[in-house]
């Protein structure tokens, strides 16, 4: 049994190709957990996004006899300007929580796996595995992507070995942001997934606009800042400015990834990449 879970709060407006990613796990996941924001009535809180909802639902519909989808309808989500870490926590914690057996796997809504690897993807979540750790590669542009090596945001965790070795685990704190902590770790089985078939594609920010980009990385910075505590390094700049930063950020962390010749884009993604144009970050990163 794998129960797969996100968070999904206004992906929509956010530009997040949250149904390619939920139909790609849908093929090797028993279930999809769903943390929904869902608030119709406080501004200062991530609203209800009809549009998005809907196409949920109709994916749920085409997938019930493979894998069943269940929409947490979440009234709770701050925006992110008033969110701290520990709230974002407790939503992680709480999925963790409701799992009480079987495979516990954490994806974000930008990760697609590829379909025709769905059997070899699930026979990774072996009995005797406790912690499994994807690597991931990540999407540049349209014509450019490469391995991280060193991700560990995507994971899963065998609940059933776990309590069977009397192993305790949670959601960490800030420094090891959203992902497990494991106590008595010296027991625990962990696997890396490093076969790049195997990896999903992040395609983080690719279909943002320069409108969305900047939004994106205001709102990081203020998370961020809030759950640390320091000020907010954005205060006085530009959105070109912001923009500029980002790049330079992106330039950073693509400096360490192991670029790929040849490769294709995941199935169920490909119809959305040919679609991309100079407008989104993904097609030129801006030039």
């Amino acid at each position: 049994m794998i129960t797969a879970f996100c968070i999904l709060a206004e992906p929509e407006k956010l530009q997040y190709p949250y149904i390619e990613s939920l139909r790609s796990v849908a093929r090797f996941s028993d279930k999809i957990l769903i943390n929904f924001a869902a608030n119709t009535k406080n501004k200062n809180f991530r609203q209800f996004e009809k549009s998005s909802f809907e196409k949920i639902l109709l994916l749920k519909e085409k997938t019930k006899n493979q894998c069943s989808i269940e929409i947490i309808l979440d009234e709770n989500w701050k925006n992110q300007d008033a969110l701290n870490y520990d709230e974002l926590k407790n939503k992680f914690q709480e999925a963790l929580d409701s799992c009480k057996d079987g495979w516990f796997f954490k994806f974000d809504a930008d990760n697609v796996f590829r379909k025709d690897k769905k059997n070899e993807i699930k026979n990774l979540f072996l009995d005797d595995v406790d912690h499994l750790i994807f690597r991931r590669i990540n999407v540049v542009t349209k014509d450019k992507v490469g391995i991280n090596n060193s991700s560990e945001d995507i994971y899963g965790l065998n609940i059933d070995s776990l309590k069977k070795k009397n192993i305790s685990y949670e959601i960490d704190d800030m420094h090891n942001w959203c992902r497990p902590k494991i106590r008595e770790s010296e027991l625990c089985v962990s696997s890396l997934v490093f076969e790049e078939d195997l990896m999903p594609f992040n395609y983080d920010a690719t279909f943002f606009t320069k409108e969305r980009l900047i939004d994106f990385w205001k709102k990081t910075e203020e998370i961020y800042s809030n759950a640390q505590k320091r000020e907010n390094r954005f205060k006085n700049l530009s959105d070109d400015q912001i923009l500029e930063n980002h790049k330079k950020y992106k330039k950073m962390k693509n400096s360490s990834l192991k670029f790929l010749q040849k490769f294709q884009h995941p199935e169920d993604i490909k119809e959305k990449m040919e679609a991309i144009n100079f407008s989104h970050w993904g097609y030129n990163n801006f030039e």
